[in-house]
This record gives structure tokens, sequence and C-alpha cells, in this order.
């Protein structure tokens, strides 16, 4: 029986190098999927991660001893010869002389060749295990100020097929792997749980497909560079079970069905071990499945309905095919919630009401259809009196709802005095007037609807002059438009490709661009749906920059949000004053922090002394606490310094008291008490 096992490796808060977001996260998101969801025992997961305790042997701390020694010890103690193994790597990444390097924690940008993780050296420690049942994820971050020339990537995929070992890696050579504020993970380990979880891509060749149909779309919905994934795929392992069996025969219940074997093929889990052959399999798009499956986020598009269909003018509605379901076919009665099939020998309800009322019936029904006529009789008698003006000629049209200040209104408060015109003449008149108005504001959609409300028999050259000039207009417009709003989504996409990180000024000018088009003109809708986007986005960025401290840039970002965004708009501004009060906080305590530096006089014990009061005032939590605890501690230092001088120089009582106005909390109080301890025994024994 095979035993699947998974190490996630994920690294943060790098010791030489710039932090990263969200690789610790995706790796333990990683790892909560297998040990919670995917049937993997916990004691068969290894974690390390920049966060983990050393408390266990070897320690799960991604150093590069200790990544080196987790995979030894997995590989040479523990794993089977027909076991699976997961092998996931987030962090950053080098290409040197030609070779990638993994950088694990105490990776140094001096001396990568000795402290970074080869790809060859990688695979060799993952070739050495028993097991050929290898699934490697790697997602390679570029440190800060690299070329964008440097094709990371190339080495890794060149290795994986060397060793032929399935890889999957999150980015091309050329692309960048993208982390998403969002989402608060990596776009490649979103795709991979999500087509795990809800998209049931049990086997291997069916996660890596979705995975290279998802992460472009991913990177594309997040504003974010083009990402493809790469991958090596020996064809052994093309049709590998992923997860545990009981995992796949009590799971979510997601498209289980097409994880499953087809007749003909071996079951899943009683193949033989997997061997190292060479054959490699190029990897080729699945084609798209005939009922697509729902993602968060993406919409089930139906094909619309002519008037030939059958069920044109009903409502249509999707419909999803569930495992081991069946649609009841012709002559059959499906019954639902309530335990009973087509062929059940239990009575249907109109069975049971005919079986029931056999006797009754004949009367039951004449009185029913009795009712119906004279109802019916009513009906028509009502139509007739209501339309009785249109049977004798005089026709009149409908006009639109009315709006503030329309003459065409009788029931409006201006024209109760003055009735108008209800004469086909007059209507149209109107309605004429109406759509010149609309014209004049650019709102042609709004002056067609106008025009459509002008009788068929007064549709004079006038009308359709003004028709036609009309939807030569608003095709123009809709063109116009379409170009600004092609025209904002392409100052993002431009002005990402140097940078991954997009600022949000970007997303200002972008809503800016389409809020150049109005309500009522075409494409107004599309545009407006972007930039309820992009405000979130803004929204998001804002965020992010107070919780690291940046409250000005958080107020400069919150403040493109304006009242123009109802459902951001107080929000917007409620964090605004929130923060304003941070900001205000922030620039007093600076305040007082450099008040109290420049009060300093080297030697000065009262100096020092009347500093550290100051700073002290500055309370957790608030603004610059972090760095006034650094203060005092260096200024209590240099006092007991002080201190100390005066000891070796005999004047113990000057040293007491200077050691004396340490304060409680700094790190060396203890060592300034036993010190005058020290010496007021000493002149005590004087």
């Amino acid at each position: 029986m095979s035993n699947y096992w998974a190490i996630a490796i994920g690294i943060n808060q790098y010791q030489q190098f710039q932090p990263l977001l969200y690789a610790q996260w995706d790796a333990q998101a990683l790892w909560n999927y297998w040990v919670k969801e995917g049937g993997i025992p916990q004691a068969q997961c290894m974690l390390l991660t920049d966060g983990m305790v050393a408390d266990s042997s070897p320690p799960p701390i991604p150093t590069k001893q200790g990544i080196e020694q987790n995979l030894n010890h997995l590989g040479h103690e523990r794993i089977n010869p027909d076991d699976v193994v997961w092998c996931f790597f987030s962090g950053y990444g080098l290409h040197v002389q030609g070779r990638d390097y993994l950088i694990p924690l105490d990776g140094d940008p001096q001396q990568i060749l000795q402290t970074g993780i080869a790809a060859e050296s990688f695979f060799a420690l993952l070739d050495a295990f028993p097991t050929g049942r290898l699934v490697v994820l790697l997602d390679l971050k570029r440190p800060p100020q690299t070329s964008p020339d440097m094709h990371l990537g190339d080495d890794v995929l060149r290795q994986a097929q060397a060793f032929n070992i399935a890889t999957l890696l999150a980015s091309k050579p050329d692309q960048v792997s993208h982390e998403t504020l969002t989402l608060r993970q990596g776009l490649f380990t979103f795709a991979v749980i999500e087509g795990l979880r809800t998209q049931g891509c049990f086997q291997l060749e069916q996660l890596a497909q979705y995975v290279q149909t998802r992460l472009p779309k991913l990177s594309e919905e997040h504003w974010r560079g083009r990402q493809d994934p790469a991958m090596v795929l020996p064809q052994e392992q093309a049709q590998q079970t992923l997860l545990p069996a009981v995992m796949a025969a009590a799971g979510s219940g997601v498209r289980w069905r097409d994880a499953t074997p087809t007749a003909g093929s071996p079951p899943a889990n009683t193949s033989p071990p997997a061997t190292r052959s060479t054959t490699y399999l190029p990897f080729q798009p699945a084609p798209s499945p005939q009922v697509p499956v729902q993602s968060p986020g993406v919409s089930v598009q139906l094909p619309p309905l002519t008037k030939n269909d059958p069920n044109f003018g009903a409502s249509p509605s999707p419909t999803f095919a569930t495992s081991g379901h069946t649609p009841a076919s012709s002559g059959e009665t499906e019954q639902q919630g309530n335990g009973f099939g087509a062929n059940s020998s239990a009575n249907s309800p109109n069975e049971t009401m005919e079986n029931n009322t056999s006797e009754s019936s004949t009367s039951k029904s004449s009185s029913f259809w009795t009712g119906l006529a004279l109802l019916m009789l009513g009906i028509l008698a009502v139509v007739v009196v209501r339309n009785l003006p249109a049977l004798r000629g005089n026709t009149t049209t409908s006009r639109p709802p009315a709006i503030e200040g329309n003459p065409t209104d009788p029931s409006s408060p201006d024209n109760a005095q003055n009735p108008v015109d209800t004469t086909p003449t007059g209507e149209a008149e109107s309605a004429l007037g109406q759509a010149k108005a609309a014209q004049a504001a650019g709102l042609y959609d709004e002056a067609l609807r106008w025009l459509d409300q002008v009788p068929a028999n007064a549709q004079t050259a006038e009308y359709a002059a003004l028709r036609a000039e009309l939807e030569q207009f608003r095709s123009q417009s809709g063109q116009r438009n379409q170009a600004i709003l092609n025209e904002a989504i392409a100052s993002l996409n431009q002005d990402r490709q140097p940078a991954p990180v997009i600022q949000a000024s970007d997303f200002g000018r972008a809503m800016a661009l389409a809020n150049r088009i109005k309500p009522g003109q075409p494409v107004y809708d599309e545009a407006q749906v972007y930039v309820q986007r992009w405000g979130q986005v803004i929204l998001d960025l804002a965020k992010a920059r107070a919780q690291s401290g940046a409250y000005g840039e958080a107020i400069a970002a919150a403040s493109l949000i304006d009242a123009n965004l109802p459902l951001l708009y107080p929000q917007a501004q409620a964090l605004i004053k929130e923060w304003q009060q941070y900001l205000d906080t922030d620039v007093s305590n600076q305040d007082i922090i450099d008040g109290a530096k420049a009060r300093i006089q080297y030697g000065d014990v009262l100096s020092y002394s009347r500093a550290i009061r100051e700073v002290r005032d500055i309370d957790p939590g608030q603004p610059q606490y972090d760095e006034a605890r650094q203060l005092l501690d260096t200024w209590s230092r240099e006092i007991l310094a002080i201190a100390n001088d005066k000891a070796q120089e005999d004047d113990l009582l000057a040293a007491i008291e200077a050691a004396e106005s340490i304060p409680p909390e700094a790190p060396v109080s203890l060592e300034a008490r036993q010190a005058i301890g020290d010496w007021a025994n000493q002149l005590a024994a004087q």
C-alpha cells in the first residue's frame, strides 16, 4: 500500500534579502490542505518556515543545512519504494553562471555558490529517494533589482528532465512569479490549491492542465504581468494519484469522477512503483470540459435562445452535472429530496389524489369549468371597456416614464394648469424635443429611446434624419468610449512591465480615464465595473501601507477614492480619519524623539537621564514606540558606562548616583542594581 508524504518550505523574513510577503503563508496553506483536506497524516507532512521553532531533530528551519538535513532524513529513513512524495518550495531563486539556485533562509547574495542550494543538488537529493513518485512544486521569486534577462528556471527544468522528476515551476524562465495582496497568497499556490480543492484535480496530469489554464487568467484578473507555469511531466507519472485513496473516495465530491480511471486503465494506487525512465511528456493543454465547473468569481456563459427554440421566452438557468447522477429521461419521473427514485413503488401525489377523488370528480369538474367560464367573461369585459377608445380608432402611444420637467407628463405639477396636447402630432413633437435635448447632452441612447415613442404615422423626414444622426453619433461615441476604457486598462499593463508592483496612483489615473465616460453613454456600465474593481485595489493598497506604519502614504492612497464610489467612499473616509490620528501622533512622537536626541551631551549623566524621561512618554502601540525603546536601551548603557568609569576613579558616590538614574525597564537595569550593591559595600568597608 502506498503512503503519502509531503514537505512544504516557505521563507518570508530572509536574513540578507528583502522580505517576501506570502511565501511562508503559501507553504502553510498547502500544508493545511494536505493535512486537513487531502488525507495525508500530519505525521507525514513536514513544514519548514522562518517562523518555526527548532524543537526537533533535524530542526524545521529552512536554512541550507536545515533543508538538506530534512530531505535526507525523509528520503533515507521513512520513504518506501511505492510511496508518493510532494515537495514544495516558495522563496527566492537566482540564476548565476548558468545555474539556478534556491535561496535558503541564510542565503548570502555575495556568496550564492556557497550558501544557495543548486538546482542540480536539490534534484539529486530527491533522486536519492527510494520512490520515483515525486511531485515538485517550485515558486521561485526574483530578488529586487535583478536583471529581467535572468532566465531563472532554465536550469531547474533542465535538471528536472535529466533526473526525470515531475516538476511544476510557478513561471516560465522569462516571466516573474507574483504575489498579490488581494489573495494574500502567491498566484501559483492559489491555482494549485484551487485545482485540488474545487476542481477535483487528483491526478498529476489533471492538476498540470488546470494550473496551466488558470494561472494566466489569475495574473490578468489581479493586474500582474502574464504568468504561465513551466513543467516537466514524465509520461509514466501522468495518471499518478496525488492524494490518498481514502480522500478520493470520501472527499468533497467535486469532479472526483474526472480523476477516476476509465475502463481498461489500472485502478489508482495499484500500478507498480514508478521507474526512472527518460521518457519526457511535453505538456499539451486539455480540451475544455463539456460542462464547466464554476470557480469563485467566474460566471457561466449560456448560449442565447432564438425564437425557434422551444424554450424561447423562458428564464434560462445553467445546469451542472453532478457526480453519479443522470437526469431523468423522457417518460421518467425524477423526485428530489424525498428519497424515492423513478421506479419507486410509492404513489405520486397525482396518483393519490386520483384514487381518493374518483367518485366526486365529475361534479367538481363541472363546477370548476362553469366558474372558469364566468371568470374569463369578466376579464374580457374589463379589457374591452378599458380599450374602447383604441377600438374606435383613437389610438394613443405610450410615453417614457415621467422625468423631472417632462413637458409631456400631464401629472407634472408644472403642467397642472396647462394640459398638453396628447394627439399623435403633439406627442411626436414633444418626443422630438426631448430627443434633441438628450442629444445636446451627449445622451444618445436616451435620445433614441425618446424617438422610439414617436408613433409610426408621425415619423416625418425630420424624425428619420434625427434618428440616422443619433445612431451614427452613438456608434462613434461607443467606439470613442471603448478606446478610452482600453487606454485606461493599457495604462496599467504598460506601467507594470518594468516593475511588477503597481502604485495606487497608477490605479487612480486609470480610474480618472474611465470616469471620462459619463452616465447614459455607451460602455459606461462596463467602465464602472473596472472603476469599482480598481477602487477596491486602491483601498487594499492603502490598508497595507497603514499596516506597515506608512500612514501618510496610506492617506494619500485612500484619498484617491472619491464620492463617485458610494460603496467604498465612506469606508475610505473613516480610515483616513483614523490614520490621520495615528499620523498626528507619529509627528508628535517624532518631535519628542528629536528633542530628546538634541538634549544629549556626551558624558553628561543628567542629559541622558532627561532624554530617557522624555522618550518614556511614548506608550506601547504608538508610532515610534520601538525607536523610543531602542534609544532608552542605548542611553541606559551609556549611563552605566559612565558609572563604571566613576567607580574606577574611586568616585563611588558619583557612580552610585549615575547608576540609580537607569530606569527599571532598561535591559541593563539588573546589572546596574548589582553594581550599586557592590559599590555600596565598598563604601561601607572604607
